[in-house]
């Protein structure tokens, strides 16, 4: 799905309805990044992810690749203000359907999975992990819908509410949040720390590819 109708405003948009909590469900898990080498960053929009990630992780290369062309414009001054151009690959493409070297041992999808319907998640998933190292960190930031109470039901309307304004601004066909986490440990990776913020509406989420199940801490 491409954004680029409301790339303009897209991150007024944000700060409007969010605040800066997306922008910190993103950043929560930067310094997971300071041990790889080589970086695969998915939909990131105007680059603010990755423009923190490699000024973070000093010695880290990423490819960043984007089907939306306006986003990537907005990534690429971004980069270039802060001099990160050369440590960066920008791809304008479609990931589903990209090739992708099987080289990356770092990995970041931030609000991607939302747009997509459980069968596009699982395929996505697949293909992405067949290009991770064995080693490889993979940090997610998503909606999710809390468990019980108050918070659920409004959680509830505020992503309906947004599957709405998707669909008529950029023609989103998926309504629904899918289950990311049966595609992923399938593929070998283990939830290691799981953070929440808005009452359990936005997810961060660190895993990482291992033989051993690691204990899920959470914080509210």
């Amino acid at each position: 799905m491409n954004c680029d109708p409301v790339a303009p405003f897209y991150r007024t948009m944000e700060y409007v309805v969010f605040g800066r909590a997306l922008e910190r469900a993103r950043f929560r898990f930067l310094d997971a990044g300071k041990e790889a080498s080589t970086a695969l960053i998915i939909a990131d929009g105007d680059g603010r992810f990755t423009a923190a990630l490699l000024r973070t992780c000093a010695h880290l290369q990423a490819e960043s690749i984007d089907i939306r062309r306006k986003m990537l414009a907005l990534a690429q001054r971004r980069l270039d203000k802060f001099g990160l151009q050369s440590r960066v690959r920008l791809r304008q493409s479609d990931i589903r359907i990209c090739p992708l070297p099987a080289q990356f041992d770092f990995i970041a999808t931030h609000f991607l999975f939302d747009f997509l319907s459980a069968t596009e998640l699982s395929a996505l998933i697949t293909r992405i992990s067949q290009a991770a190292q064995s080693h490889s960190t993979w940090i997610v930031s998503e909606f999710a819908i809390p468990s019980s109470g108050w918070r659920r039901l409004c959680a509830g309307w505020l992503i309906r509410i947004m599957y709405v304004f998707f669909r008529i601004s950029v023609g989103l066909k998926t309504q629904n949040l899918p289950n990311w986490h049966e595609p992923m440990e399938h593929q070998g990776f283990r939830l290691r720390e799981r953070i929440k913020a808005r009452g359990g509406l936005i997810v961060s989420e660190l895993w990482t590819r291992s033989l051993v199940n690691e204990q899920v801490s959470n914080e509210s």
